[in-house]
C-alpha cells in the first residue's frame, strides 16, 4: 500500500477517534455547565416566591421555584434555562419574564443547583415533561407559556404539544447539538456519534402553537448561522426575530425583544 494512502488513513482514522472523544464519552463535559447549591441554599428573588421538588424516574430530584406574579396572574411561564449556572443564576431574560403578570416557574436540571440524578438525554427530557404535568395538576385551568434559552430551547420545544401550552418562546436557540458541532468544526466529516444530539428541529415540526424565536446576530455561541437553520420547520403564525448585535446573554435587554414579547402577551394572554 502506498505511503499516501496510508497516512490518508492515519489522518481520518485520528479525526474519526478525536471526533467521537468529543462528542461521545466527553460530551457532557462540554455542554453540561451547571453549578451545584447546597440543599439550604435561599433564593433571593424579587418578589415571594415558593420551592419545590419533584422526584422523577431513575432517581431523579428535580429543584423548582415558583415566583408569584406582582398582580393578577395572566397564565404561568415555564422557563427552561441554558446550559450554565442554576436557579440562583438571575439574568436579563428573568428580569424582562419577573415584570409581567405571569406566575413566573424555573427548574434544575439534574446535576444544576440542588437536582440530582443521573444523567442522560431521555432522562432529562423525562424530567422537563414532569415538571409540566406536575404544574398542570397544579393549576389546570392557567394557560401555560414555555419559554426555552439556549440549551432549554430543546426541552421547552419537546414538551410544547401539552394542550394547555399557549405559546412557545426560543431564545437564542439551535437546531440541534449536532449541527452546532459542525457549525464549529465544518470541515470534519459528519461520521461522529452524538450522546446529546438534542434535535430540536425534530421537535418543531410537532408544535401546532405559535413559536417566536429571537436570535442575536453576534451569538458568539450559537451562531445566528446555526439558529437559521430553524427556518423551515416555522409555520405561517410563527415570527423569527433578528437582533442586530445581540450576543448570547443578552437578547432580553434590546428593546425590540420586549416590545415584541409585550404585544405577543397581550394579544395571547
Amino acid at each position: 500500500m502506498p505511503d499516501w494512502l496510508l497516512m490518508v488513513g492515519y489522518v481520518l482514522g485520528s479525526a474519526w477517534l478525536f471526533g467521537n472523544i468529543l462528542t461521545w464519552p466527553l460530551q457532557h463535559f462540554f455542554i453540561f455547565r451547571g453549578k451545584k447549591l447546597p440543599n439550604g441554599f435561599k433564593y433571593t428573588l424579587p418578589r415571594p416566591h415558593q420551592e419545590y421538588w419533584l422526584d422523577t424516574n431513575e432517581k431523579g430530584r428535580i429543584n423548582i421555584w415558583w415566583l408569584e406574579a406582582a398582580t393578577h396572574s395572566k397564565g404561568i411561564i415555564l422557563y427552561c434555562h441554558g446550559n450554565s449556572g442554576n436557579l440562583a443564576s438571575w439574568n436579563p431574560t428573568l428580569s424582562f419574564l419577573s415584570e409581567q403578570s405571569f406566575d413566573l416557574v424555573a427548574f434544575d436540571y439534574r446535576g444544576y443547583g440542588k437536582s440530582v440524578g443521573p444523567r442522560s438525554q431521555e432522562r432529562l427530557y423525562v424530567d422537563a415533561e414532569a415538571v409540566l404535568r406536575w404544574l398542570v395538576q397544579k393549576k389546570p385551568d392557567q394557560p401555560i407559556l414555555l419559554y426555552g434559552r439556549s440549551m432549554g430551547s430543546t426541552f421547552a420545544t419537546r414538551v410544547a404539544i401539552h394542550p394547555q401550552v399557549k405559546l412557545l418562546v426560543l431564545e437564542t436557540p439551535f437546531s440541534s447539538m449536532k449541527d452546532l458541532f459542525y457549525t464549529y468544526y465544518p470541515i470534519l466529516p459528519r461520521i461522529f456519534y452524538f450522546s446529546y444530539p438534542m434535535p430540536t428541529t425534530d421537535y418543531l415540526k410537532q408544535v401546532d402553537v405559535t413559536v417566536l424565536v429571537f436570535h442575536g446576530t453576534k451569538d458568539c455561541v450559537v451562531p445566528y448561522r446555526n439558529a437559521k437553520k430553524l427556518f423551515p420547520y416555522l409555520k405561517e403564525s410563527d415570527a423569527f426575530f433578528r437582533i442586530e448585535g445581540g450576543d448570547h446573554l443578552d437578547i432580553a435587554t434590546f428593546e425590540r425583544y420586549r416590545c415584541e414579547m409585550k404585544n405577543k402577551l397581550d394579544r395571547l394572554f
